[in-house]
């Protein structure tokens, strides 16, 4: 069942530096590259059931 007030977002700031913004990067780096292997996988996959 779908709401009457749509999709809500919420987007929080957070600043850091140092050692921590250090070890913030590495996760984010990780992340986008486990995104993007799994995109890539995704579209060199065979398609299958679509005409």
């Amino acid at each position: 069942m779908r709401s009457s007030e749509g999709l809500r977002v919420v987007v929080e700031y957070v600043v850091v530096d140092g050692e921590e913004a250090q070890a913030l990067a590495q996760r984010q780096g990780a992340a986008i590259r486990e995104v993007l292997e799994w995109l890539y996988a995704g579209r060199s996959a065979p398609k299958t059931g679509h005409a």
